[in-house]
């Protein structure tokens, strides 16, 4: 009985893990479209007050903490993007 219960505190564990690391990159995800659509400067994410927030938020920590990575992460999704365009329109044009 003591493994069973084991084995499912495991499981739970791998889910909620799984759940919390989706939040985190939806988190990330929706700052870079916010820094991108708002027009946002990327020094904004070097401000004491944007770190407290994640600070606040258990867990949490970004994988970007400089402008320089910021705008890598902003060129890499535009790179797949741009792709994935030139691929469809090829395959409908």
């Amino acid at each position: 009985m003591d493994l069973e219960r084991t084995k499912q505190r495991s499981v739970n564990i791998m889910f909620k893990k799984s759940i919390e690391d989706n939040k985190v990159i939806l988190l990330e995800r929706n700052l870079i479209r916010w820094t991108v659509m708002d027009d946002m400067a990327f020094p904004t994410i070097k401000l004491p007050t944007f770190y407290q927030i994640f600070k606040d938020l258990s867990g949490v920590s970004l994988s970007f903490n400089s402008r320089k990575t910021l705008a890598r992460r902003i060129d890499a999704e535009f790179d797949l993007f741009r792709a994935q365009l030139i691929k469809d329109l090829a395959q409908t044009c």
